[in-house]
């Protein structure tokens, strides 16, 4: 069935596969080459007015108080069995977290009126 005498002879270089010499390792890629591009961010196209910088600030400042809020006076109700303080501390986050979006809707548009945006563009 073969034509093979059973006796093989190695190659000279000591390799017994051809294969074995057409492969390399592959290339360790670097710290670039593990995902996509990295997107950069626009440049800024001017100076934020002040109105614009107090509005958002304001917002981060009423926002974070009502999630800390909200927080503690469920910690007080659940863990401490404390309903009275726990629900007016978990109603005085809700307060603030209803006055977050109010103030949030009317600085969107006093931006908007500062900056000459309309909402369909942003």
């Amino acid at each position: 069935m073969f034509d093979d005498d059973g006796e093989h002879e190695p190659p000279p270089d000591g390799r017994q596969f051809d294969a074995v010499t057409r492969f390399e390792e592959p290339e360790e890629p670097g710290p670039g080459d593990l995902g996509p591009p990295v997107p950069e961010p626009p440049e800024p196209s001017g100076e934020t007015p002040p109105r614009v910088q107090l509005l958002f600030w304001a917002l981060v400042v009423v926002f974070n108080l009502a999630v800390l809020a909200v927080g503690v006076g469920l910690v007080l109700i659940l863990f401490d069995g404390n309903l009275t303080l726990g629900g007016q501390v978990l109603l005085v986050g809700l307060v603030l977290l209803g006055y977050g979006i109010y103030r949030y809707r009317d600085a969107k548009r006093e931006i908007e009126a500062l900056t000459g945006e309309d909402e369909a563009k942003g």
